[in-house]
């Protein structure tokens, strides 16, 4: 998260405030966010000296006072670290007073708490996710956002949350809002389900009545039928991303299914002669797991982290990792990783 703090709040002459943007500037040391280095230009080298403020003069000890300027000196060298890559893929957020601000106490609440994010199946789909960051941590392109992102989940500053099932992700939702997260769930959590599709039809069927339920839910209660609605807008109550592809396992490619399990060489070749569209599809559990003892929800995440090629195979399979791309249907496909929602750093 790219943090600003409006000027004027420093000479606020309130110690409530105060209090929140030291605990603010406290959590910066913390890499709890990155600071805007033109924020800090505005602050720190206006035309006022940050020594005419109320929050030097009422509020800073004074030793705080004879050390502020090492202290600006080291918000310097650590905001030297924001890049363009972090200006797009990374939440940005305004702490003040006004309308459409963040007010300081919700920012500290904001940078207090863990990311979550909410899985329809956490236990495999968290695995999933840390595989594309060890998959992409050390390609050129975005290599520093996921190494970011890994920072966070090592630091246990972005965690996940299992619903257990897609029927249980709104009360996931709820639990969460009611609890730890009140007033900040919007910032902190990032809501994925599969889209549980079975064709390349335009319209949400009626056995997609618990994603239709949870994208209502999110918009506020907008109507919901085609797949041009599913798609996450800022406005919306949370982040989210419902998968284009039926199931997450569907990500993967078919060659490391066909090379891994006995199976029959036409099945095996029926397997190989699909087209992307229809292995976006393909209903595995149905289709293999009664005969064949293949397991792929469990073994995918595995699967994906063996050592093959990312550059040939994945990227050709999964264009859900570049950050836009046009997919069937002319939909907007949005990475997870890209989505502005990792809030912990």
């Amino acid at each position: 998260m790219i943090v600003s703090i409006k000027p004027e709040l420093f000479d606020v002459n309130a110690d409530e405030v105060q209090i929140k943007i030291s605990k603010v500037i406290d959590s910066f040391f913390e890499n709890k966010f990155i600071w805007d280095v033109n924020n800090i230009d505005q602050i720190f080298f206006s035309e006022r000296s940050i020594e005419e403020t109320v929050f030097y003069k009422n509020f800073l000890s004074k030793y705080e006072q004879e050390t502020i300027l090492e202290r600006v000196q080291q918000i310097l060298g650590l905001a030297a670290y924001q890049t363009e890559l972090h200006n797009t893929y990374l939440t940005k957020i305004v702490i003040g007073l006004n309308e459409n601000e963040i007010h300081p106490a919700v920012a500290v609440a904001m940078l207090e708490n863990k990311s979550v994010l909410i899985f329809e199946n956490g236990i495999n789909d968290f695995k999933f996710l840390k595989g594309v960051l060890k998959k992409y941590r050390n390609r050129k392109a975005r290599r520093n956002i996921y190494k970011l992102i890994e920072q966070a989940i090592a630091t246990n500053q972005l965690i996940d949350e299992n619903a257990g099932g897609i029927g249980n992700i709104l009360h996931r939702k709820e639990n969460l809002e009611n609890r730890d997260y009140k007033n900040i769930f919007k910032y902190k959590a990032f809501i994925i389900f599969d889209s549980d599709r079975d064709s390349d039809s335009l319209e949400l069927k009626k056995e997609q009545s618990e994603q239709k339920k949870i994208i209502r839910e999110l918009k506020d209660n907008q109507a919901i039928q085609t797949f041009a609605n599913c798609v996450c807008e800022p406005v919306d109550k949370c982040w989210w991303h419902m998968l284009y592809k039926r199931g997450i396992e569907n990500y993967l490619p078919i060659t490391l299914i066909t090379g891994k399990y006995e199976l029959p060489e036409d099945l095996k070749g029926d397997l190989e002669q699909m087209t992307e569209e229809e292995i976006d599809i393909y209903k595995y559990e149905e289709l293999i797991f009664s005969r064949y003892f293949v397991d792929i929800k469990n073994d995918f995440p595995e699967l994906f982290i063996n050592d093959w090629s990312v550059d040939i195979v994945l990227l050709f399979r999964c264009t859900v990792f570049e950050r836009f791309c046009h997919i069937p249907l002319h939909l907007v496909h949005t990475n997870i990783v890209n989505y502005p929602v990792f809030t912990a750093s």
